[in-house]
């Protein structure tokens, strides 16, 4: 049977990808080889816009958990895998490719498997040290969940609060996490990891959920129309903040600082890495005009500024939004817009 064509990548989209060792190589022989492999992954995940949520490293697997940004996983895993191999045949004196040409790569729904995936990830080295010799240099997530070691760029709260129910109190998370990790994983599900699901083997999630993915890799995905849609409207919203920021600034500031702030605040500068004041204050003030008006969401406005969304998360949008204010007051005109029960938007005093 043919090879499917792999589908596009999803922006944003959680995935569950496997990298496996050549035949005849092992991908770690020592913790500190480990240790190298994790920190590239940081690096790699950060670079790219991606986060990993679980993890497992043996000595031919390595199983990751993550959600991507704008980049595909075919740019995240060639990435990683190039470095990683580099730095570990130059350590061992060793040459040649370690990874296999084709990593599995399984698009997931997450509010539906996430939790599972994670639960099958931190099992794998209990499932497979009978038959692998899995030793001592195995790595998984499964500490870091259970709090006896840190691990920098794991993120654990999106498991945790869909384990939990949505509880933000730690010991709740805690319990709910042994309650169902300390027991083996389900065998139907480790199949399903392996073999996706039965309407694609590209995809793992609900009848409605495999159906607006499409099966096609000719078609773009009905996301990726949305966010195309989006960063249009999107930016053109944003064109407007700007715009009604210079009048504010030429109303309400001294000429000298209005005139630099101005020059400032331009598209390009908004769209760059660029903290300079008063940037990400007006970056915050836009995504708060942008997700109170439904033109886009939060994940959206993040990927046309070329941030992460934790950088717009409400608790940051709520302090620009306060520093806005000493600057400027109640926000007048277009950025006002009355809300339910009466409230004032971006520029009143509740949740933005």
């Amino acid at each position: 049977m043919p090879r499917l064509m792999r589908l596009q990548s999803i922006p944003f989209g959680w995935y569950y990808v496997v990298l496996y060792a050549k035949s005849g190589r092992n991908l770690v022989t020592n913790a500190a080889d480990v240790e190298l492999f994790l920190e590239l992954s940081r690096v790699t995940l950060r670079k790219k816009g991606a986060e990993l949520h679980a993890g497992c490293v043996t000595s031919k697997e390595v199983h990751l958990a993550m959600r991507i940004g704008d980049a595909p996983v075919s740019a995240i895993t060639r990435s990683l895998c190039h470095e990683y191999a580099r730095r570990f045949n130059r350590e061992h004196h060793e040459g040649g490719g370690l990874f296999r040409s084709h990593a599995h790569v399984l698009l997931i729904q997450h509010t539906l498997w996430l939790v599972p995936l994670a639960h099958f990830i931190h099992w794998i080295p209990r499932l497979r040290q009978p038959q692998s010799g899995i030793g001592e240099y195995t790595w998984s997530s499964d500490a870091v969940y259970r709090r006896r070691t840190r691990q920098k760029g794991l993120v654990t709260h999106a498991v945790l609060h869909l384990l939990s129910g949505g509880s933000r109190r730690r010991d709740v998370q805690e319990l709910a996490y042994r309650e169902r990790f300390d027991k083996i994983p389900d065998p139907e599900h480790i199949w399903l990891f392996a073999h996706g699901s039965p309407q694609d083997p590209r995809v793992l999630g609900n009848p409605e959920f495999t159906a607006g993915i499409g099966t096609s890799a000719h078609q773009p995905s009905p996301r990726r129309k949305r966010l195309e849609f989006h960063d249009h409207a999107v930016r053109e919203a944003v064109i407007d903040v700007v715009r009604r920021f210079g009048e504010l600034c030429d109303e309400m500031l001294p000429p000298r600082r209005a005139s630099a702030w101005k020059r400032t605040v331009i598209l390009e500068n908004l769209c760059s890495p660029s903290r300079k004041r008063p940037l990400p204050m007006v970056r915050a003030v836009s995504a708060s005009y942008i997700i109170k008006r439904d033109i886009a969401t939060r994940a959206q406005v993040a990927s046309f500024f070329g941030c992460r969304p934790g950088n717009l998360s409400a608790h940051r949008r709520r302090y620009y939004m306060r520093i806005f204010r000493e600057w400027f007051g109640a926000m007048p005109g277009m950025l006002q817009s009355p809300g339910r029960n009466g409230d004032q938007g971006v520029g009143g005093h509740g949740d933005v």
